[in-house]
């Protein structure tokens, strides 16, 4: 009997079957961040010097490729044992350095718990004689309370993307000959975490249409199956972008702002004003006025919003919110069209319609998007101060223009 040959390194099932193995009999609150661990083991038996050049920059070359990772490796916190996602340690076993990763769990006391116990290993390692350190991967912008927990230690999170970076650029050099190298690049654009165009542009202005009232749009044209089944993974693609435009913006002027910023996303359709007044009046003068009615054949277009949302730093009771990233025009004619631009809005307590809008021909690059949005923030704020932004609000409006100008 010939023993079946090994899997190879390139075919993606061997790992899938071992990470999803590994956690679906776990009672664990963030699978995700589990998966990603397996696979940083993995990729770090290949490219030990990236991987740690990446979670940590301190080690030196020699102790990067002499080192071993272990996953869910244990030690004693200060109420219960916890469970490292990855731990590196040196050829005589001693502890170099622990990553803990993140992808879903971020809020709530454990959290903080957790990167307390943490940062105490490590403090203990050192006070022995052997520096170790710590690296907290995530996937979202850490809540505020634990990235200033964690800046208070001289620690910045390692996102996703900052490992599909250093990465890729080791691909680029081997052209295309590390197989678990690029098994994780592809696992971390399918997570979302890498600013990608989407694959169907069309998919999202079927769905805008399909929102907004199927079969006026002229749009119709569009619907397949196969872009009927885009529609999801295009959304999803577009909101990734909107929170990485977010989290690069908030790691520029984080100080002004309160917590993390998350993605979402709008659709606002618009009416013909005159054709809605007219079937008013005409129920009214009918006596038919119903509690509800449809506007279908009144509607003109409509905006899809897909944004990372913000909040500023404010004195108690006023609130003040940030939007940027994209918008979707719809413009309901004979041959309709969709749009696709830029985005920012501020808006809070009082405070009128302050936002810009740049609509583009083709989707922006991360820099371009980034470059754009900075601009078009500058402009928001120098037209709501011009005008009748409260007083409340005009002191976090203020220093938020003078650190975009440049200005202290």
């Amino acid at each position: 009997m010939v023993a079946a040959a090994p899997r190879s390194l390139d075919q993606s099932r061997s790992f899938l079957s071992r990470f999803k193995e590994r956690v679906k009999d776990a009672a664990d609150q963030d699978p995700g961040g589990r998966y990603l661990s397996i696979l940083l083991e993995q990729v770090m038996l290949e490219h030990p010097v990236e991987i740690s050049r990446a979670l940590f920059p301190d080690l030196s070359k020699r102790q990067a490729k002499e080192a071993r990772p272990t996953i869910e490796w244990r030690f004693q916190g200060k109420r219960q044992k916890r469970q490292a996602d990855l731990a590196v340690l040196g050829p005589d076993g001693t502890l170099l350095g622990v990553a803990e990763v993140k992808e879903n769990d971020q809020r709530g006391e454990h959290v903080a718990e957790q990167t307390e116990d943490y940062l105490r290993l490590v403090a203990s390692m050192r006070a022995q004689g052997h520096p170790a350190y710590l690296a907290y991967v995530t996937k979202h912008m850490p809540e505020a309370t634990t990235l200033d927990r964690l800046r208070s230690e001289g620690i910045e999170p390692v996102y996703y993307r900052d490992l599909f970076a250093e990465l890729s650029r080791t691909l680029l050099i081997a052209n295309g000959t590390r197989p678990v190298a690029r098994l994780f690049c592809d696992y971390l654009k399918e997570e979302g975490v890498v600013y990608q165009r989407p694959d169907d542009m069309q998919a999202i202005k079927l769905f805008f249409a399909r929102c907004m009232t199927p079969g006026r749009t002229g749009l119709g044209r569009l619907a397949s199956a196969e872009r009927m089944a885009a529609i999801p993974e295009t959304l999803r693609m577009l909101l990734a972008d909107a929170e990485i435009l977010g989290i690069e913006f908030y790691e520029a002027y984080g100080k002004h702002f309160g917590n993390r910023f998350v993605p979402t996303f709008l659709i606002k359709p618009s009416y013909s004003s005159a054709g809605v007044l007219k079937k008013l009046r005409d129920l009214e003068d009918g006596g038919e006025m119903e509690r509800d009615m449809s506007l279908r054949e009144h509607l003109t277009g409509g905006y899809l919003y897909v944004v990372s949302q913000g909040s500023f730093q404010t004195q108690k009771n006023v609130w003040l919110r940030i939007w940027l990233g994209f918008i979707f025009k719809l413009t309901v004619a004979r041959e309709s069209k969709v749009r696709l631009g830029l985005y920012v809005e501020i808006f809070g307590s009082g405070l009128g319609d302050a936002f810009d809008e740049r609509y583009l021909r083709s989707f922006p690059d991360q820099t371009r998007a980034q470059e754009q949005l900075r601009q078009m923030t500058g402009i928001v704020l120098e037209e709501t101060l011009k005008g009748a932004a409260p007083l409340k609000l005009r002191p976090p409006l203020e220093d938020l223009r003078k650190a975009l100008s440049g200005r202290r």
